[in-house]
């Protein structure tokens, strides 16, 4: 997931990125995970994710969604 890119990222994309990122480093649950951290990072539910699952997200919530995901993928705990 870089800035440059020039495909928007939505709520429906990063989800599918952190899943495959957290499932191919092993990390139980990487849906669900996924899910948790960006509903944190955008201070909202796991459900309204899906209902907006269109939108696309703007770079400072990118950049709150991607330090989550680092954080993870260092094996921090999901607070669910």
């Amino acid at each position: 997931m870089t800035e440059a890119s020039p495909r928007a990222w939505t709520i429906a994309s990063v989800l599918q990125w952190a899943t495959e990122d957290f499932r191919g480093r092993g990390i139980e649950q990487p849906r669900l995970d996924a899910e948790v951290l960006l509903a944190f990072a955008l201070g909202t539910t796991r459900v309204q994710l899906i209902v907006d699952s269109q939108r696309p997200l703007m770079p400072d919530e990118l950049a709150r969604f991607r330090d989550l995901v680092k954080r993870r993928r260092a094996r921090e705990p999901v607070g669910r």
